[in-house]
């Protein structure tokens, strides 16, 4: 398709290897009717961030409040995560938000740790809270008018806080294992995919956008073109995800050189319990078989990424 369509539509007759993503991206416009630029308005940084925090303090019964440190660049923001107990207010984490690209910052978008949970052995009645630094690469606002974000940034934004999340909300005090440390380099992007699946929500998209000139929500017609658009070649993306796992096990099998509510919420509770409190503690596969009841199965990932129709709901 991407073949036929860049010599009818665009003129190259011989598409090369580096002609691939702007043929694709083109037949993508023409064929679902919408385009990124045009989704782009109505992604204001503070609308999305209000509605990626609204969403993590409703499903993790957590509060994030803006706070004060020192930072490295002024448009560095710092926040802190609290969690109501029977005594009161509780500080558990703290994180640096660091949003936008400029001169001189390393390219793309990461989750790393300042600082990891851990019960110190000199202080025994204080626990040491974990630091997370969340960084991306977004335009940088243009004046008085908030950054604009593609709906590909906004993944990338709360996939990174999936990552912050399980370093955060860690429940576990040894240093070594504690939040991502220690988890299974095959495992560490669960809480980052599984917090990407909010961004294809109706309700979560509206209530996270407004355009920047006038206000009004994504209407629902463009959000209908966007999810039709979901799985658009996304036969191509697993298979470049194979492709990656293909390498690493080449490369190191050589010698080594020297529906309800309340149902809802008690799955997330045990999303929160098995998964993000239980971080690097034990291996991945206990942690995923302690909230599924199961060992890991590919129907669910075959149907997501649309290579396998799913099933009606009897």
């Amino acid at each position: 398709d991407v073949r036929s369509f860049a010599h009818t539509h665009l003129g190259l007759n011989d598409l090369q290897a580096w002609d691939v993503p702007f043929a694709s991206e083109r037949l993508k416009e023409s064929r679902y009717a919408y385009s990124e630029s045009e989704v782009k308005s109505y992604f204001t940084v503070p609308r999305v961030l209000a509605g990626l925090f609204q969403i993590i303090e409703t499903l993790f019964d957590v509060r994030i409040c803006e706070d004060r440190a020192a930072v490295w660049h002024p448009s560095v923001q710092f926040y802190q995560v609290q969690r109501a107990t029977s005594a009161g207010t509780q500080v558990v984490a703290h994180f640096y938000l660091d949003l936008y690209a400029r001169p001189g910052k390393r390219p793309g978008a990461w989750m790393d740790d300042a600082r990891a949970r851990w019960q110190r052995p000199d202080l025994t009645d204080q626990t040491q809270t974990p630091v997370a630094h969340l960084v991306c690469n977004f335009p940088s606002p243009q004046g008085e008018r908030p950054a604009l974000l593609t709906h590909s940034d906004v993944i990338t934004l709360f996939h990174e806080f999936g990552h912050g999340l399980h370093h955060m909300l860690t429940q576990v005090s040894e240093l070594a294992v504690s939040g991502i440390s220690g988890v299974e380099w095959d495992a560490v992007e669960l809480p980052s995919q599984f917090m990407e699946n909010f961004c294809w929500e109706w309700d979560v998209v509206r209530g996270m956008t407004g355009h920047v000139d006038t206000g009004e929500p994504l209407p629902r017609a463009l959000y209908d073109k966007m999810l039709a658009a979901r799985n658009y070649q996304s036969g191509l993306a697993t298979l470049r995800q194979v492709e990656f796992a293909l390498f690493d096990m080449r490369l190191h099998a050589q010698p080594r050189a020297g529906v309800d509510s309340a149902h809802i919420q008690r799955v997330l509770d045990e999303v929160r319990q098995e998964v993000l409190e239980a971080g690097g503690s034990r291996p991945a596969l206990e942690s995923f078989k302690a909230f599924r009841g199961r060992a890991p199965r590919m129907d669910a990932l075959l149907r997501h990424q649309g290579i396998v129709a799913a099933q009606p709901t009897p």
